[in-house]
C-alpha cells in the first residue's frame, strides 16, 4: 500500500483543457516589441530563426478566437448575403458601417465596411471591399453620409482576368447616374506611373441633399498585385509618404478587393511609421496587426504580407537612424536611392 501510495503521488494531476489554452490566450503580442534603435539586429535575429513565421501564426490562432467570439450576424443574414464580395470576408457586428435608411434589393442599411478607430495613430478610417456592381449606391450614400472626402483604393477593377472591384466612377469629363446619386468625374491625372488622381463630383437627388455637391479625391495605387507585396519596400515606403498628407479630419475610406490584405499591410505601415516619426522608442509590427484583425477578420491576410511589413520598417528606421533629410515628417530621398527601381512618388505633390 506503502509503494502504491507513493507512486500515485508522482503522477502529476491532469490539467483542465481551459486551463492549458489559457497560458497562450492573454496576450500574444507580449515580448514582441522591439527597440526602435535595435530593430535591423532583432529583425534579422527573427528572420533567420523563424521567428516572424511563428508570429504570423500565432497572429493566425488569436484571430481564430476573435472570429468564434465576436457575432458577423448581420452581415451572414440571408438579406445581406449578396452584398458581400466573398463569404469570409464579413465585417464584426460591433462596428460595421450602417447607412441612415435602406437601400437596395432587399432593402439594408447594412454596408461590407468596418471602421478603424482610436488605434495608435490609427483613427477615423473606413475599411471597406472594393464595390460590387449592386453595391455601388452603398458605397457613395457611405461615403457622403460620413463626409469623406478621400479614397485610398489599392486595387485595380481587373486583375489576371478576375473583376477585383466594380468600376464605381465614371471615365474622365463623363457623368453616370446611378438611382439617386449623379457621379462626374471632374479630373483624372496619373501623377505618376502606377499612381492616379482623380476628382469625383457627387450629387444626391434627394430632397435634403438636393443640389450639394460633394467633393472626393480618390488616389489609385495600381502596381500592387493582389495577395502579393510590392518588388520593393522602398516603392511602398514612397507611397505611404504621398497617402499620409491624402487626408483631413474626416473619415477616409481604404479599399483593395477584399479589403483586408493589402489595406491592412498599408494601414499597419502607415500606423508603425507615423509611431516612429512621433518619436515612440519601440514598436510592435505584431500587436498593430493583432489591433487591425480585431477591427476587421483577416487584416494583413498573407504571411508574404506580414514579413513584408518587417522588411519596410528595417529600410524606414535604417534611414531615420543615419539622419537622413526629413521631408514633411518623411524620410527623404536616401529611402529612395541606390537605384532599385521604385514608383518614385518621392517628388510627388497633392
Amino acid at each position: 500500500m506503502f509503494f502504491v501510495r507513493y507512486r500515485r503521488r508522482k503522477i502529476p494531476l491532469a490539467k483542465p483543457v481551459n486551463s492549458i489554452f489559457r497560458k497562450n490566450t492573454n496576450k500574444q503580442t507580449t515580448g514582441s516589441s522591439i527597440i526602435v534603435s535595435m530593430f535591423e539586429e532583432v529583425y534579422r535575429e527573427k528572420s533567420s530563426t523563424g521567428q516572424i513565421t511563428k508570429e504570423f501564426e500565432q497572429i493566425q490562432e488569436h484571430s481564430a478566437r476573435v472570429n468564434a467570439r465576436k457575432t458577423r450576424d448581420v452581415g451572414q443574414s440571408m438579406i445581406n448575403q449578396n452584398r458581400n464580395r466573398f463569404v469570409d470576408i464579413i465585417p464584426f457586428d460591433d462596428n460595421y458601417v450602417t447607412l441612415k435608411s435602406e437601400q437596395g434589393q432587399p432593402p439594408s442599411t447594412y454596408v461590407n465596411a468596418s471602421f478603424v478607430d482610436n488605434m495608435t495613430i490609427l483613427d477615423k478610417v473606413i475599411v471597406t471591399q472594393g464595390p460590387k456592381q449592386n453595391t455601388v449606391l452603398d458605397f457613395w450614400r457611405m461615403v457622403v453620409e460620413k463626409k469623406c472626402k478621400h479614397i485610398i483604393m489599392l486595387t485595380n477593377c481587373l486583375e489576371q482576368g478576375r473583376v477585383k472591384c466594380f468600376q464605381y466612377w465614371p471615365p474622365n469629363g463623363q457623368m453616370l447616374h446611378f438611382d439617386d446619386i449623379s457621379l462626374f468625374t471632374a479630373e483624372e491625372t496619373e501623377i505618376h506611373t502606377g499612381l492616379l488622381m482623380r476628382k469625383i463630383e457627387v450629387s444626391l437627388e434627394d430632397q435634403h441633399e438636393e443640389g450639394k455637391v460633394h467633393v472626393v479625391r480618390q488616389l489609385h495605387l495600381t502596381n500592387w498585385p493582389d495577395h502579393g507585396v510590392p518588388d520593393h519596400a522602398n516603392s511602398l515606403l514612397a507611397f505611404i509618404h504621398v497617402a499620409a498628407n491624402f487626408r483631413d479630419t474626416e473619415y477616409s475610406v481604404v479599399h483593395c478587393s477584399a479589403g483586408v490584405g493589402r489595406t491592412g499591410t498599408y494601414l499597419a505601415l502607415l500606423s508603425l511609421t507615423q509611431q516612429i516619426q512621433s518619436g515612440c522608442d519601440s514598436v510592435d509590427i505584431m500587436q498593430t496587426v493583432t489591433q487591425l484583425r480585431e477591427k476587421r477578420p483577416k487584416m494583413v491576410q498573407t504571411q508574404e504580407q506580414y514579413h513584408f511589413l518587417y522588411q519596410c520598417i528595417m529600410v524606414f528606421i535604417r534611414q531615420w537612424m543615419n539622419g537622413a533629410d526629413i521631408v514633411d515628417g518623411f524620410v527623404g530621398d536616401r529611402v529612395l536611392d541606390a537605384g532599385v527601381d521604385n514608383f518614385g512618388f518621392e517628388h510627388v505633390k497633392l
